[in-house]
């Protein structure tokens, strides 16, 4: 008796756009809809095995959180991304602004990073050249849980939270005060905060350019793509 191989077709480009789109939309129309592009159009790089132009296939794995060389030819992993709550922008000086960490009334954001951040819990987006040359404009700063631990924190670039409020990125260093810290700006062009107390501090977990991210609405849909991502 003559025993077979059994046969396993290989995935095409349409195969691992529905696989990538039915991660994040159940339904062609909604990706359709979120990526404004007609149905039609959409539906047919499904069927499709030819692989659409590079700003398209792009597009799509912005969308559904994969990688464009994956999405075009298997032969790459699918990208692990991490999305986190957008908190705030950090400006000149270091500080932290989360007045307006909202830039539309009730439209909530977050970040979608095109890389895999464990323990990720907020992130900062740096406006401005004021920051330069540490941190270029629209990059964004991940950091981890908020600790009390200050001491162990001494000598590094942290977000900072005082017991006046206040926010910033800063290195930190111990006072002259018991219990109070100085905070040294990136930039040395200003001038360092001494004997501050402190509410809280977190440490940076990543620093992501600004063409490896991008905006989100929190509601999941679509949001403004604030960089493109190198391939």
């Amino acid at each position: 008796m003559q025993i077979g191989l059994r046969h396993t077709r290989r995935m095409t480009f349409g195969d691992r756009l529905r696989q990538a789109r039915t991660r994040k939309f159940p339904q062609q129309k909604q990706a359709a809809e979120a990526l404004g592009v007609p149905i039609g159009t959409y539906a047919n790089h499904e069927t499709s095995s030819r692989v659409p132009k590079n700003d398209v296939v792009e597009r799509y794995a912005r969308a559904f959180g994969v990688s464009a060389s994956w999405l075009s030819y298997g032969d790459a992993p699918q990208a692990e991304h991490t999305v986190v709550p957008l908190a705030g922008f950090v400006s000149a000086g270091g500080s932290i602004d989360t007045s307006t960490e909202q830039v539309e009334p009730g439209v909530e954001y977050e970040a979608e990073l095109y890389v895999n951040v464990p323990d990720a819990v907020q992130a900062y987006q740096v406006i401005g050249e004021s920051m330069l040359p540490v941190f270029e404009p629209d990059t964004v700063i991940v950091c981890r849980a908020y600790s009390t631990d200050f001491d162990h924190h001494l000598g590094r670039r942290v977000a900072i939270g005082t017991e006046g409020g206040e926010r910033f990125i800063k290195v930190l260093h111990e006072g002259t005060l018991p219990e109070r810290y100085n905070l040294e700006s990136l930039n040395a062009g200003h001038a360092v905060i001494r004997n501050v107390e402190l509410a809280w501090v977190a440490r940076i977990a990543a620093i992501i350019p600004a063409d490896e991210w991008q905006r989100l609405e929190k509601t999941g849909r679509q949001g403004e793509a604030i960089g493109r991502r190198r391939r």
